[in-house]
């Protein structure tokens, strides 16, 4: 029972279902999968240092133009396809990076990264079936993902802040 309602009612499984949706749809955010899961998250790319475009949450590159460990070839091999939607190994290293360094020495080993990997992908597919059913049209989806980009945006400008004092 949730909230005193079976699971088994239809007002249950229905908000059941939204509460899915909403939390697939923020981890969709997390994941870079965004319009239509067709691969552009919602934050835009930026420039490195050399010139690099990167996306949101990679390290600006090296001197020898790796961003997170990885060559510019390195980090556009793909290492899965979501529909339309590809995770690239620059897409699992910049995720891992944007990590704590708890979870980043969790998944230090490439086993333990194959399941970060698998975790993307399962989310990506969970993500992609909830579009597929129009959870992204649901009120409280569509407040949710207002309320993750006002709060990215204000961390955004709050970082920018501190960079230049």
């Amino acid at each position: 029972m949730i909230f005193g309602r079976s699971m088994h009612s239809p007002t249950a499984a229905g908000a059941s279902l939204r509460v899915l949706a909403l939390a697939l749809l923020l981890a969709l955010a997390g994941t870079g999968c965004g319009e239509g899961c067709s691969g552009g998250g919602d934050a835009p790319a930026t420039t490195g240092a050399a010139g690099n475009t990167t996306d949101p949450g990679t390290q600006d590159p090296n001197a020898d133009g790796r961003v997170n460990g990885l060559t510019p070839e390195q980090a556009a091999l793909v290492l899965a396809r979501v529909g339309t939607r590809e995770i690239t190994a620059g897409e699992l290293a910049a995720r891992l990076a944007a990590e704590g360094r708890y979870t980043q020495a969790r998944f230090a080993s490439p086993e333990r990264r194959r399941e970060y990997l698998d975790k993307m992908i399962e989310l990506a597919l969970l993500a992609a079936e909830a579009e597929r059913l129009g959870y992204q049209n649901d009120p409280l989806v569509v407040q949710a993902r207002e309320q993750a980009m006002r709060e990215e945006m204000l961390r955004e400008l709050v970082d920018a802040r501190v960079q230049r004092a």
